[in-house]
């Protein structure tokens, strides 16, 4: 099985510590990345009422991690917010997700979070503004601002130099930061 460096674990550990100082993550990501739940007596009546199948994400620049069933989980992201690896807290790559220009997923993935970072529902992907299907490289609903000619296209029907990170509106790659 493929592992990380330990630049890159460590790299995670110290974002998770930060995470953590900064008071930016949920009540069970905390007590995972502290691992002493009892350490925060406002967290504790919390945790005890929580599923333990409720999912649970660390937000950093990013969407960096996932708390569930008592495990956290790191995501790591391509320039687009697509989550590409995913990895335990040793650094085992637990998950590889390679997805085509319009956003087909080469293999199954189990993330909630699929192409650009976007929510996945029903085979279907959440920009905001409307539903895209990675499938046919359309979105289901016309476009709200009407950006463009083709009403229904994702970026210009060229996702190498565009994207469209809320459904309304083309941007060129190099402009989305």
């Amino acid at each position: 099985m493929n592992k990380f460096t330990p630049i890159t674990i460590s790299l995670l550990i110290i974002l998770s510590l930060f995470l953590s100082s900064c008071n930016m993550v949920g009540q069970a990501s905390r007590a995972a990345i502290d691992a002493t739940p009892g350490q925060s007596p406002a967290d504790e009546p919390a945790l005890r009422t929580q599923s333990p199948s409720e999912e649970h994400y660390i937000y950093g620049a990013g969407r960096e991690a996932r708390y569930k069933d008592g495990e956290l989980i790191y995501t790591h992201q391509d320039y687009l917010g697509s989550g590409r690896a995913t990895t335990d807290t040793s650094g085992e790559k637990e998950e590889d997700n390679t997805y085509l220009p319009y956003g087909e997923s080469l293999g199954a993935s189990g993330e909630r979070f699929s192409f650009t970072g976007k929510e996945a529902e029903n085979d279907l992907i959440y920009f905001g503004a409307r539903y895209y299907d990675a499938d046919s490289g359309r979105f289901t609903q016309k476009d709200p601002i009407k950006d463009g000619r083709n009403h229904y296209a994702y970026a210009n029907n060229n996702p190498l130099m565009f994207v469209d990170p809320a459904g309304m509106a083309t941007q060129g790659i190099g402009q989305m930061y």
